[in-house]
């Protein structure tokens, strides 16, 4: 069963997403989709639900690639998340992806 944070999180990705969507022009909305996004990564990582957190943390990582290029720190941020991610997963015996 979801945990309260996850249920929050999910709810505001939601919402920030609809915002974005509704309004492209307000680049504010996706970047704050993408650190809640981030941020209920690490709760699922938390729940040990790796491949749930990693397409998460991937989302994040396109959304920020967009909005902030490759060279800023948000970026650099979600891509070591994602290795975390990764490790702890194949630490667990329960896989992951590739970065």
């Amino acid at each position: 069963e979801p945990t309260e944070a996850r249920q929050v999180y999910e709810n505001a990705i939601l919402i920030q997403e609809k915002l974005a969507r509704e309004h492209p022009e307000v680049p504010d909305y996706a970047c704050g989709a993408g650190a809640t996004l981030n941020n209920l990564a690490l709760v699922l990582l938390e729940e040990e639900k790796f491949g749930e957190s990693e397409t998460n943390l991937r989302r994040t990582l396109e959304i920020r690639r967009k909005h902030f290029g490759d060279g800023h720190p948000s970026v650099t941020a979600a891509g070591l998340d994602l290795t975390n991610v990764l490790a702890r997963a194949k630490k667990s015996g329960k896989g992951g992806g590739n970065p």
